[in-house]
């Protein structure tokens, strides 16, 4: 697997560098500090899995570079890691330009939990942003089709709804048609992605603070 790490301030590059080699030990992790370097980078090394990067670098205009950055390299996934919280950008990047976007006050568990969503294929949106988008009505541009505020793929919403039923890992083996042990390991990056350490915690987190359960004829 190929990451790329774009921003343009050290520590931030580092941190989060650190964080993806600890998660993800077998991948080429590569930095970028502007926008030049992030084209370079991708441009010469082929297209990566997954682009983090900030929005304001000095060398470009985000909206720009995003677009090509999308042109050239269709299947990555890209993460915006940014300072600029509003609901407006958001509604501006996802999900034409990103498949996720992350505030840089986020704590670590968000920030990893967003990762995985977005190689697994979700898109994830900050909670801050949803609530904001709410209150304005929508305006401006219509969100995003998932359903990215609960940190989880959809095969894992599956398993943790299963969880809540109080079924045991192989009962939902069975009925999902998955293996005991990818039971297994979902359940872990359940726990892991919401910061839970056991089953009724995990439950009790999205049931609380993402609203699983809430929906009709859930």
């Amino acid at each position: 697997m190929r990451l790329i790490v774009a921003d343009d301030h050290e520590m931030v590059r580092l941190g989060l560098t650190l964080r993806l080699s600890q998660a993800y030990p077998d991948a080429e992790i590569v930095e970028a500090d502007c926008y030049r370097c992030l084209e370079g980078v991708y441009s010469e090394g082929g297209p990566p899995d997954l682009v983090i990067t900030d929005l304001k670098m000095p060398d470009g205009e985000w909206r720009r570079e995003l677009q090509m950055l999308r042109a050239r390299c269709p299947q990555t996934r890209v993460l915006v890691f940014s300072a600029l919280e509003s609901a407006q950008i958001v509604r501006s990047i996802l999900p034409d330009l990103a498949d996720g976007f992350i505030p840089k006050s986020a704590d670590g568990h968000t920030l990893m939990a967003a990762i995985r969503l977005v190689l697994d294929g979700g898109v994830y949106v900050p909670l801050t942003a949803l609530e904001s988008m709410h209150e304005e009505g929508g305006t401006g541009g219509p969100a995003p089709a998932a359903s990215p505020a609960l940190p989880l793929t959809p095969r894992q919403v599956d398993v943790l709804r299963m969880i809540a039923l109080g079924k045991a890992n192989k009962q939902i083996a069975y009925e999902l048609g998955l293996s005991v042990g990818t039971v297994k390991i979902h359940v872990s990056n359940i726990l892991d992605a919401l910061g839970a350490t056991n089953r009724t915690e995990a439950i009790a987190i999205a049931r609380d603070r993402y609203g699983l359960g809430s929906e009709p004829g859930t």
